[in-house]
């Protein structure tokens, strides 16, 4: 029984040997179409990766730059915000200092005008 399938399993390669023998020409011709349409494929989806490469590439430059802008972006506004403290501050300060000298001058007009009384009081003779 065994020998039965050995012989029959030998039979079996004996006639595909014969059949690839005598079609080699076609199944050759099938795999050279094949491997060329397989060759062509390649060719394209590595000018695609390619592509996609490059525009990675072109994508990554343009998020550097942005950002780079945005940076800078933040580095004005930063700076903006400590001058706008600056002028403030100083926009206190000058107030305080005028309200003191606004009281300084009426306090001395003040004195001025006492004394001017009190001379126009002295050089005028009482009724």
């Amino acid at each position: 029984m065994i020998q039965d399938k050995v012989m029959e399993l030998s039979l079996r390669l004996i006639e595909r040997d014969r059949y690839e023998k005598a079609h080699r020409d076609l199944f050759k011709g099938h795999t050279e179409l094949h491997k060329s349409v397989d060759q062509f494929e390649t060719e394209v989806l590595r000018a695609e990766v390619d592509r996609r490469g490059k525009e990675v590439e072109v994508l990554e430059e343009r998020l550097r730059v942005t950002h780079r802008d945005m940076e800078r972006l933040n580095d004005e506004l930063i700076s903006a915000h400590i001058e706008t403290n600056v002028a403030t501050s100083q926009l206190q300060q000058l107030r305080t200092e005028h309200d003191k000298l606004l009281e300084r001058w009426l306090a001395r007009v003040k004195l001025e005008v006492e004394h001017m009384n009190n001379q126009l009081q002295s050089a005028t003779p009482p009724p």
